[in-house]
Order: structure tokens, then C-alpha cells, then sequence
């Protein structure tokens, strides 16, 4: 029996289409990838003596086929260092697909999913997004594509990981697929992906309403809150829909004040213009970050 060994990791970044990226390549009949998505195994704190437990959610793959997982979380700040020390150790000839956006949109979508996953994370994302970047660094850090790039190169041979961009995912996903499916060294084989479904949109993403964020810090909305927090966090969420104190984001934009927009550019400025060198890339792929970069300038 030959070693266990997985082939490839959709290693980040979060809210950049590794959900997308994952459906589609968990189509193609020599490709086995993880699901549910996420294991995030090697950013777990204590992997010790936990490989089998990993290696067991590979054991429906088909001989031959080429394995893979995706975990955004192996390329959040906090984990990527460690992340790919393991990773390297355990696959040393792993290679790692990233996926990119322009980063107004990323920190956007972040925000947007912090609201919605914040009954799971037991977290309260603020209402503003000014707030909540200061409240949650991460929203920034996790979007320096360049250094965290540059920290898995340590480990990893830079010819070992392709930089694929959302937009095009998104525009021309026919393209990025054959891109990663030459990157992998896997042959068409005539086969047509799938691509009419368009999974993990932004738009279905969930916050708590203003009148509802009030109610709780009411004394009388407490005790009620203290018994919905007896139920399953999937039926208290339910509850909460049904009552109408959380409702969908839809396509109501995000509103950036300028000191959000400053900290944001300042932040990601140098970042930005060193994963598009990186890449041969122009800023016109992302104009929303130029436009707020000439607009704090």
C-alpha cells in the first residue's frame, strides 16, 4: 500500500471563492476532495497522533484519483506560519491552489459573513463596518495576499502554488478551471464542468436588525435570549429569521466611512502593489481598491 499523501490544498483566501473553487473541481471524475469542506486540520491547535482521523476523510476516493481539501484557515494570519511548517513536513510535494480579490470586496464580504455566522462564533459583529475593523484586526490582516504568500513560500516552492484571481473565476470560470486542472496536471478528458450553480453568495448572508440589537440589551429581552440559548444554534436561528430580527443583507450596499476607507488603504496599499507585481497583474483588476487609494491620496 502506497503512503498516504494529499495532492493539494484550496489553501485560502477566506471570502475569495475557495467555496466556488471547490464545487467546481469536486466535479471532475479524477479529482476527491473533502466534504463537508474545511477540515482545517493543520490549523488545529493539538494535530498529535490525529493523521488517521485525517486520512480517514479520504478513504471514499476513488484509486487514482488526485486528493484534496480546502481551508481558508491555513492562510489566516494567526495559522499560516504554523500551517505550512506541518503542511510542508507532512506533503512535502503538496501544492496549494490561492485564491484572490480585490480587497474591498473581501473585507465587505467578511463583514457580511461575520454577521451571519456570529450565533456560531458567539461573536457581535458591530453594525458599522468601521466598528468591526477596529473590534477585529483580522479583517485587514487576512488580506495582505503578498506577506502571506511570502510566508508560505518559506516552505512551499513558489512554482508549487498558483495565484487565481476571483474576478476571473467569476468572469471567465471555464478559464481559471483549465488553469488549475493543468496546474494539478490533470487531463481535461472531454469533461464539462457544471458551472449554472453559484453557492456561498453574499447575498443570502444574515444580520441581526438595529431594533434587535436594542431588544437585547433590554433586561426582558436577556431572559428571553438566555432561553433561546438553550436551543440548537441552527433552531435558534430559525426563531430569530421567523421573528424578523435577522434578515438578509440582499444587495444593499456596504457603507465605508472615510477613516474605515484610509485605515483599509494604509493597510493593504504596499500589500496590494506586491502581489500584483507578484502576479503581472495591473491594478485595473481590482478598481475598487485604486478608486479608494486615489480617493485617500
Amino acid at each position: 500500500m502506497s503512503p498516504f499523501k494529499v495532492d493539494f490544498m484550496i489553501a485560502g483566501f477566506a471570502k475569495c471563492g475557495t467555496t466556488a473553487l471547490h464545487h467546481y473541481l469536486g466535479q471532475h471524475p479524477g479529482i476527491f476532495l473533502t466534504v463537508p469542506k474545511e477540515p482545517r486540520f493543520f490549523s488545529d491547535p493539538d494535530i498529535r497522533g490525529r493523521m488517521a482521523e485525517y486520512q480517514a476523510r479520504f478513504l471514499e476516493a476513488q484509486p487514482g484519483s488526485i486528493l484534496g481539501e480546502a481551508s481558508v484557515s491555513y492562510s489566516e494570519t494567526a495559522f499560516v506560519s504554523l500551517c505550512a511548517q506541518r503542511i510542508s513536513t507532512a506533503f512535502p510535494n503538496i501544492k496549494l491552489i490561492l485564491l484572490i480579490r480585490d480587497p474591498i470586496t473581501r473585507i465587505e464580504s467578511q463583514f457580511r459573513e461575520l454577521h451571519d455566522s456570529s450565533y456560531k462564533l458567539g461573536i457581535s459583529c458591530p453594525m458599522e463596518l468601521h466598528d468591526a475593523i477596529y473590534k477585529f484586526p483580522n479583517i485587514i490582516c487576512d488580506s495582505q495576499y503578498f506577506q502571506i504568500v511570502n510566508r508560505w513560500t518559506r516552505h512551499i516552492p513558489r512554482k508549487n502554488i498558483l495565484l487565481l484571481f476571483n474576478e476571473e473565476l467569476r468572469e471567465r470560470p471555464s478559464h481559471v478551471l483549465k488553469q488549475a486542472l493543468d496546474f494539478l496536471e490533470i487531463q481535461q478528458l472531454n469533461f464539462e464542468f457544471d458551472l449554472t450553480s453559484k453557492p456561498n453568495s453574499g447575498a443570502t448572508k444574515y444580520r441581526d436588525t438595529k431594533k434587535f440589537r436594542q431588544l437585547k440589551r433590554m433586561r426582558a429581552a436577556r431572559i428571553a435570549e438566555s432561553g433561546l440559548n438553550q436551543l440548537p444554534f441552527e433552531e435558534r436561528e430559525r426563531f430569530k429569521r421567523k421573528k424578523g430580527w435577522r434578515v438578509p443583507f440582499g444587495s444593499q450596499p456596504i457603507v465605508w466611512s472615510d477613516d474605515a476607507l484610509k485605515t483599509v488603504v494604509d493597510g493593504l496599499k504596499y500589500d496590494v502593489e506586491g502581489i500584483l507585481e507578484l502576479t503581472k497583474r495591473d491594478s485595473s483588476i481590482w478598481p475598487r481598491f485604486q478608486a479608494a487609494a486615489d480617493q485617500m491620496s
